[in-house]
């Protein structure tokens, strides 16, 4: 749930124009694939998982859902 959320706040922040943040979620995305998203960045980021979990879950939802052309996934 905590995944979903950080995933629908910025999709919202994003919308409103007030974000530099580029998430592209797809539009029928679930909750699953956004968790499943965030333990294989978590597997191999142990190093972050002592930062602050939303900051650690958005990095990890830009890394597995980049706008086209940026990032890796």
């Amino acid at each position: 749930g905590f995944v979903s959320g950080v995933e629908e706040t910025v999709r919202l922040v994003d919308r409103s124009g007030k974000s530099d943040l580029k998430l592209c979620t797809p539009a029928n995305v679930t909750a699953s694939t956004l968790a499943e998203a965030f333990v294989r960045y978590a597997a191999s980021h142990e190093g972050e998982l002592r930062d602050p979990a939303a900051d650690v879950v958005l990095q990890a939802l830009l890394a597995a859902f980049p706008c086209s052309g940026e990032g890796v996934k």
